[in-house]
């Protein structure tokens, strides 16, 4: 599976409080699981939000067994997500932010489903000198692309691109 976020850190962490980003969402993540790690024992992703609405609403969506809410001003709760951005050993914390380069980090076999999807379910047909425009974003943890093509924008989930053949 295709993971382009960033692990989380301290410096990071500090960040999103330091603009008011209190409240994180942790909850599974799965493209996070490495399949040479054996002794990972879990991937985490951390959603940051200015308010607790915000922060529960992303919550009640949730069904997972590791889904919590921290409000990082409380001493217990930021004590966890520092020891989360420590990175333990046998879990992988990630922050919900996009790495800068991630389409260096996409496979050419990832690119042909890409391709296949915005041909053959999409039905676009972009020339080798026009291309598409593919960028990523994150709702309730979970990975979106949006598609762009002349004046076409598709959003779908990545999933429904890697799973084809």
């Amino acid at each position: 599976m295709y993971n382009p976020l960033l692990l989380l850190n301290q410096t990071t962490l500090d960040k999103m409080i330091t603009a008011g980003e209190i409240y994180f969402v942790r909850q599974d993540y799965e493209r996070g699981m490495s399949p040479f790690d054996k002794e990972q024992k879990a991937s985490l992703i951390f959603t940051p939000y200015k308010t607790v609405e915000e922060a529960e609403l992303h919550y009640r969506s949730l069904s997972d067994k590791h889904r919590k809410i921290y409000n990082a001003k409380n001493e217990e709760d930021y004590a966890k997500l520092k020891k989360a951005a420590s990175q333990p050993k046998g879990y992988s914390s990630y922050i919900n932010l996009i790495q800068l380069d991630y389409d260096l980090h996409i496979s050419d076999q990832l690119k042909k489903r890409i391709r296949y999807y915005v041909k053959n379910i999409l039905g676009w047909y972009p020339s080798k000198d026009e291309g598409f425009d593919i960028t990523f974003f994150l709702k309730y943890g979970v990975l979106f692309a949006e598609l762009a093509f002349r004046q076409k924008k598709k959003q779908v989930k990545f999933d429904e691109i890697e799973k084809i053949i």
